[in-house]
């Protein structure tokens, strides 16, 4: 205690007063950030016990018997899906099966007409020009008298719908289905 009052003594209450007030007051603030730091640790330590909560086992468990059931859901509804989407593949592969059909059908109709068309064209059962019908084909004997006997002429005669008009191959009337420019002369 001696050296307490020495101490007193030679600086004074006042001065003695305002360093201890000093020290509690350092002490107060260091000793208070030490108690928020504490706190602060304590808050963190209870945020990770809540969260081990998520992970406990049976809480793990219980998340993955949901995923395993949204999943199977989804299953059955992608199989679902699959089974229409065959349907659809199906019924497209019959549809496509008829159009075939159809095609091959159009191509042999298209093979008779052009048949068809060659024999039109080769036996002059259409204008060469415009394509209109024939309307009259035939033939006929003229009887002529040549030095004392008589003689018979065939003629062909072929008149098209168009006017277009041939008698033993000379063009007698042009197709009115074609320009004059167009046409033979």
């Amino acid at each position: 205690m001696l050296q307490n009052e020495t101490i007193i003594n030679w600086i004074g209450w006042p001065a003695v007063s305002a360093i201890l007030f000093l020290i509690g007051t350092i002490v107060f603030f260091h000793v208070r950030n030490r108690l928020k730091l504490l706190k602060d640790r304590i808050e963190w330590f209870e945020q990770q016990n809540e969260s081990t909560k998520d992970y406990r086992p049976d809480v793990l468990a219980q998340r993955l018997g949901e995923r395993l059931r949204i999943l199977s859901q989804e299953i059955v509804k992608l199989e679902a899906e699959q089974q229409v989407r065959a349907l659809v593949i199906q019924q497209k592969e019959v549809e496509i099966s008829q159009v075939k059909a159809e095609i091959e059908d159009l191509a042999d109709k298209l093979l008779t007409a052009k048949d068809i068309l060659k024999v039109i064209s080769d036996r002059k059962l259409a204008c060469p020009y415009c394509g209109a019908a024939l309307v009259l084909h035939n033939f006929h004997t003229d009887s002529h008298l040549y030095q004392g006997s008589e003689v018979e002429f065939m003629h062909e005669t072929s008149e098209y719908a168009c006017g277009y008009k041939v008698i033993d191959g000379i063009i007698t009337e042009r197709c009115q289905n074609t320009s004059p420019d167009d046409f033979p002369q």
